[in-house]
């Protein structure tokens, strides 16, 4: 082989290395990219799952309003938000400002609650929240939860204002329950709605 027929060689062998090297290159360059793509799909989709685990938390409390009526129902609806609540005066009329003190009633959808637990918590964890209220406590005749379908249960504000803060605070669901057993009384009773304090076992809840 002459010089000239290495030379040539020697070139086709350099293009040769010099194309395999541009298209490792653009490979290269095509893989970033796919590579980019990717990381940003992936971003977006991060974002996106972090703007929806955010749209499902629950968002703060807003400051209760002194007018009693509304921050009765925000009271309960605190403690849960499906509550349907009721809120009359003595003769059974839509509480309205200036017709107090009420008879406040709170259903629970019919299966709302999971368990018996569940119904003595919400009922407890609900009623507390009114008594220890110094506006509420101060308009209500009695709080009624009906913790469906498990329960219902009542606390009169005879009763009910007779429980100091400190007792509210130290107690949970399973003694409460116990005091409204204790007063004796049952949802038949024929009393002033003041002393309607009773604890009532519905369907699957013992």
């Amino acid at each position: 082989m002459t010089k000239n027929e290495n030379r040539q060689l020697t070139k086709i062998i350099i293009i040769i290395v010099l194309i395999s090297f541009a298209f490792g290159g653009l490979s290269s360059l095509a893989e970033s990219g796919n590579r980019s793509r990717k990381e940003s799909k992936l971003k977006q989709e991060h974002a996106e799952s972090q703007k929806a685990v955010q749209e499902k938390q629950p968002k703060l409390e807003q400051p209760l309003t002194e007018e009693p009526i509304e921050r009765i129902t925000n009271i309960l609806k605190s403690k849960y938000h499906k509550f349907e609540v009721s809120i009359y005066n003595r003769e059974f009329k839509d509480a309205m400002p200036g017709n107090g003190p009420w008879e406040v009633i709170a259903n629970t959808p019919v299966r709302g609650l999971g368990s018996c637990t569940d119904a003595k918590r919400v009922t407890f964890e609900a009623i507390r929240a009114i008594y220890l209220d110094p506006i509420a406590e101060a308009n209500i005749l009695r709080v009624r939860v009906n913790a469906l379908p498990f329960s219902s249960a009542s606390l009169g504000v005879d009763d009910g204002k007779s429980l100091s803060d400190d007792l509210w605070k130290s107690n949970g669901p399973t003694n409460f329950i116990k005091s409204l057993e204790a007063s004796g009384t049952q949802e038949s009773d024929v009393l002033p709605v003041e002393q309607a304090t009773f604890w009532l076992e519905r369907t699957g809840c013992a």
